[in-house]
């Protein structure tokens, strides 16, 4: 497995170069007992295990299993330009269905940091476009300028207490709401995605992001899973 990952600082390519890959610019930044077989391929797998790990991994308190496989080299950039993302996915694991999920680092203020989640799984909230192409086999779309999003901890945490966003479905708590790309600019002008060490509780510890990742489980996931995935693409461009 090529692993590779940006701790408290700048990314870095495994073997210090990532030469020879179809995606350089790709990183396994798992936690715990998850990893991303070929993060540098057209065709990586995201797997997580039935591990239960002890407390330090994530910036939180969680045990869990996360697989999560960062694109870099797409920001920073004004959230307002936040291009369509798109990602198909083959399950391999032959368990219940479950999809991969997209989070997005947005710095809403200056040095004030926030996850946005689009999950192919959230149902009556607008967040995007969820097609079966097959047995496990599933393709999902979110076009910023229509659909909405997520924010982790968004009733609970400043800003987005003050100035005030108005939820555009739902309600209390963050995983029951999703609100307008509009309405988070029209109370953050200066929110950019941007590369970042969020000090997320669900992120790995003190770790440096890239803007966009695709994850598999979180920080309480015990279950074994495995998705292969067979593009991601921002504006229709491989990520």
């Amino acid at each position: 497995m090529s692993r590779r990952s940006g701790v408290s600082g700048a990314l870095t390519a495994p073997g210090g170069g990532g030469g020879g890959l179809a995606f350089p610019q790709r990183y396994d930044l798992s936690v715990n007992g998850a990893h991303v077989d070929a993060v540098g391929s057209s065709n990586p797998v995201l797997v997580t295990q039935t591990t239960v790990s002890a407390v330090g991994a994530y910036n939180g308190a969680g045990v869990g299993n996360k697989a999560i496989i960062g694109f870099g080299g797409h920001a920073p950039m004004p959230l307002g330009a936040l291009p369509t993302i798109e990602w198909e996915w083959q399950q391999l694991d032959g368990g219940p269905p479950f999809s991969p999920y997209a989070n997005v680092v947005v710095e809403m203020s200056p040095g004030v940091y926030r996850i946005f989640v689009i999950d192919p799984a959230v149902v009556g909230l607008s967040v995007g476009t969820l097609t079966a192409l097959g047995p496990g086999h599933f393709s999902f779309r979110h076009i910023p300028r229509v659909d909405s999003v997520q924010i982790v901890n968004a009733f609970t945490t400043v800003p987005l207490v003050s100035p005030p966003v108005p939820a555009a479905h739902g309600g209390p708590p963050w995983q029951s709401a999703s609100f307008s790309y509009l309405a988070i600019s029209a109370s953050f002008p200066g929110a950019q995605v941007v590369d970042a060490s969020t000090l997320d509780d669900g992120m790995p510890k003190t770790t440096v992001t890239p803007a966009l990742m695709i994850c598999s489980g979180d920080s309480t996931n015990v279950r074994a899973r495995s998705h292969r995935l067979l593009s991601v693409k921002l504006n229709g461009a491989d990520a």
